[in-house]
């Protein structure tokens, strides 16, 4: 996050504590991004369907991103999605016509 901060860290070498101070400036930060754009998928019911999240981007960092992929702030994904955050893979598996559709 873009802005001015202050450090501490506190540590002993074995014989004497010490604390050393930083003050540290972060003048740009760009969000994470993807290359690619995901295709809409139709999903028909009794089918497995596998979705392979592209990479993610950070140029500030280069470190593992956290997701979590939901509707909106308060729904939660379909009960026949399954997102294995690890592999960044969804699997789709609609067991009825009503959950079969366009995504």
């Amino acid at each position: 996050m873009i802005g001015n901060y202050s450090l501490a860290f506190r540590g002993c070498n074995g014989f004497k504590p010490a604390m050393v101070f930083y003050d540290l400036q972060i003048l740009d930060n760009t969000p994470p991004f993807i290359n690619e754009t995901l295709a809409n998928v139709s999903i028909f019911s009794n089918q497995t369907y596998s979705l392979y999240l592209p990479q993610i981007h950070d140029l500030e960092r280069n470190s593992d991103i956290k997701m979590q992929i939901m509707i909106n702030e308060s729904a939660q994904l379909p009960s026949f999605f399954m997102f294995d955050e690890n592999s960044k893979v969804i699997h789709i598996n609609p067991i009825s016509d009503l959950e079969a559709g366009i995504y």
